[in-house]
């Protein structure tokens, strides 16, 4: 491949979190309970702070206390929203640490121009190269271990999932389909979501997909990537290219000997930004995967750096990459919502612009956005069309129209919650409805504020101000403009204050109007 250049991160992400909390879990199960906990003391202590402390009657309020009731409005939904993300985060995995949160917050525009490094033209099926990983029991069916790359230099988690009743030492020879994640995300957090599990063994015992291994590799290899992924190898980055185009169809090999050395039993596939990289790499390194599944990815790349110069996303754009780069043919498999403009905008231009090598076919139902209920409701229908393209599935064993989207009727509260929260169009509707409750809770305490304790009429030193009641009129029962029969006066702000009230006329403090001095009739002046 050659040399292009590319931008690159400006030195380290800046240090957003000290040093101390950046290895502090936001994925712990003590984390989110303490924080879910404090979030409804605060919406409690809130109501009875708004309830208790603000009744009608009472007198007009100090500034501290309209202060404190607004900073514990804004404090309550801000728990609550965090309680909301941290559990989310926690099942999707999103971001591992306090300093991955750092890295994905740290600002993707101190960038300066760089180089992308060339991808080593050695394939994976010369030999493995790695030595056998050390795998261990995971999750869901899967078995994970942490692999340096012998290439690359990564060190990541590799996750494995193998099918009912494999083994290392039968005679089958075992397709295998590789799943790259979106930004951010984890592969624990894509094993808890996706269930490809599930899918896989369900394909496999339809008969529409012979016996195959399903291969997660993380691609959080290091802050820059937490904050700008990437699938090319570029100079000042972790060589994750190399990394997903050799190591880990090496270590698969070293570990799982008796796995297709074929071409044509290899696939990529992922979703969002990992659909996108799907796509690339297979088309940059068609010697080593024949078919690519892009869900929901996008034609310009939008993340990275092959997204910082003009130039870059030109040469990196998919349509126009398939028309211009040499490859080996390929069997693409693209999903797209209508709903989702970018996504389903690849769709279109990839149909139309691969060569006729090249087998494209698109899945664009009319909505289901950008979402994890799309993609695992998706999946047995890719799955399928992968078995269709090694022979072995059936035209007629396809699951799923292309034109709707498939019930998920498998999937909890908790998923469906995440299938709200992650596309981009759901993550700013979610925050301009925080921000319109959030106005919405402030008015209501200073129209309460402005309603219960700005009413009273003044009465100056001189008399001359007065309230509803003409001057020298008693304010007892029965007296025309007094419609609740009683006045109550209180000495604020260096004056007296009188307002009628409706109250009992016991409850009540009642002067005649017409004060000569700031002192009332049979009363002392004195702060209440």
């Amino acid at each position: 491949m050659r040399e292009t250049l590319i931008t690159t991160l400006a030195g380290e992400p800046r240090a957003l979190a000290p040093q101390a909390l950046t290895h502090v879990s936001l994925v712990s199960t003590s984390l989110v309970h303490t924080v879910f906990l404090a979030a409804v003391v605060a919406v409690v202590l809130t109501g009875v702070l708004v309830a208790v402390r603000v009744r009608p009657g009472q007198r007009r309020a100090p500034r501290a206390l309209l202060v404190s009731t607004v900073a514990a409005l804004v404090l309550s939904q801000v728990l609550v929203l965090a309680a909301v993300g941290l559990r989310v985060n926690a099942s999707l995995g999103f971001v591992q640490t306090v300093g991955d949160l750092a890295a994905v917050a740290s600002s993707r525009d101190s960038q300066t121009e760089a180089q992308l490094a060339p991808v080593g033209a050695a394939s994976a099926q010369d030999g493995p190269t790695q030595p056998p990983a050390e795998f261990t029991p995971a999750q869901d069916g899967f078995v994970k271990a942490s692999v340096t790359g012998a290439r690359s230099g990564v060190t990541q988690e590799v996750w494995v999932w193998t099918p009912q009743g494999y083994s290392t030492t039968d005679q089958r020879s075992y397709p295998v389909i590789v799943f790259l994640y979106g930004d951010p995300g984890s592969a624990s957090g894509t094993v808890d979501t996706l269930k490809a599990s599930q899918a896989m063994q369900a394909a496999i015992d339809s008969g529409a997909l012979p016996p195959a291994i399903f291969v997660i590799p993380d691609l959080n290899a290091d802050e820059q990537q937490k904050s700008s992924p990437d699938c090319a190898d570029i100079v000042g980055h972790a060589k994750i290219g190399t990394w997903i185009q050799d190591d880990v169809p090496a270590v698969v090999r070293a570990s799982f000997p008796n796995v297709s050395k074929d071409r044509h039993q290899w696939a990529l596939a992922g979703l969002s930004s990992g659909g996108y990289c799907a796509g690339w790499t297979a088309i940059m390194r068609s010697d080593v995967y024949s078919s690519a599944i892009m869900m929901s990815g996008y034609d310009v790349p939008v993340l990275g750096g092959m997204s910082t110069s003009a130039e870059l996303r030109r040469e990196n754009t998919l349509s126009t990459l398939i028309t211009h780069h040499a490859h080996q043919p390929l069997d693409l498999w693209v999903l797209g919502a209508q709903d989702d403009h970018d996504s389903a905008e690849v769709a279109r231009n990839l149909r139309e612009t691969a060569p006729s090598s090249d087998s494209v076919e698109i899945t664009t139902p009319s909505s289901g956005g950008h979402s994890w209920t799309l993609w695992s409701s998706h999946l047995p229908q890719a799955l399928t069309w992968w078995g269709q393209k090694m022979g072995v599935a059936s035209a007629s064993s396809a699951a799923g129209p292309a034109d709707s989207v498939t019930p998920d009727t498998g999937r909890g509260g908790l998923a469906r919650l995440a299938d709200t929260v992650l596309p981009v169009d759901a993550v700013w509707t979610i925050a301009l409805a925080w921000v319109a409750a959030l106005a919405v809770s402030v008015l209501a305490v200073c129209r309460r504020r402005a309603s219960r304790w700005s009413a009273p009429g003044r009465l100056s030193r001189g008399g001359q101000d007065r309230p509803t009641a003409q001057r020298g009129q008693s304010s007892g029962p029965g007296r025309s403009g007094v419609p609740c029969g009683s006045w109550r006066a209180r000495w604020y702000g260096r004056r007296w204050w009188a307002w009628p009230v409706c109250s009992r006329p016991s409850r009540s403090v009642c002067w005649p109007t017409t004060w000569g001095s700031s002192t009332p009739p049979g009363g002392t002046r004195r702060r209440t």
